[in-house]
């Protein structure tokens, strides 16, 4: 009796090779659905009734993905980044998960790192991607200046009056001619 040892190098290459149809198919099914709600729009209907396996939610990924708005394997993934990402140019999408993004070093002089979207943390993704496009890298030094910047102070008179009654809100000097003056203001 003879036992067939697969290896899982072999295993790897099959599951590789069947997600990669599997996410070709659905960009292609998306380009068909995209064709069937252009032709009538009550069409979307009669897909959902057939899928009824497709969350609702799903219905608009495929018709971003089947105009090119949308790169397909955006589909997939979840978190902030790919939140993100789903509202820059498809150009930017596409580069972005091909080639990762330039990542600005906190504190540093300029040093960078490439880093792949699906490893980039929420507080990182929002230095890396404005609502629109990529941040370069002064972009992202000023981003990263303004999550530090002290907050401003609110400016507080030192005294007030309200209803008659002054109010000293701070340690305060007053000079003989502004209590006169805070005298009429409160008689008046």
């Amino acid at each position: 009796m003879t036992t067939e040892v697969v290896s899982v190098e072999a295993l790897i290459e099959e599951f590789k090779n069947l997600v990669t149809i599997g996410l070709e198919s659905i960009a292609r099914a998306a380009e068909l659905y995209v064709k069937a709600i252009d032709e009538n729009p009550k069409n979307h209907e009669r897909f959902a009734t057939a899928c009824q396996h497709v969350p609702a939610s799903a219905w608009s990924g495929f018709e971003a993905v089947g105009r090119g708005w949308l790169d397909y394997r955006l589909l997939l993934n979840g978190g902030t980044a790919t939140k993100i990402l789903r509202k820059l140019p498809r150009s930017q999408q596409t580069a972005a998960l091909d080639n990762g993004v330039e990542m600005l070093i906190n504190g540093s002089e300029g040093d960078t790192l490439v880093v792949k979207v699906e490893n980039l943390t929420p507080k990182q993704a929002k230095q890396v991607f404005a609502k629109d496009h990529v941040r370069s890298k002064g972009e992202q030094r000023a981003y990263l200046e303004s999550q530090f910047a002290p907050p401003a102070k609110e400016y507080r008179a030192s005294y007030e009056i309200r209803r008659g009654v002054l109010h000293i809100n701070a340690a305060t000097k007053l000079t003989r001619k502004e209590i006169t003056r805070i005298l009429m203001e409160m008689e008046g």
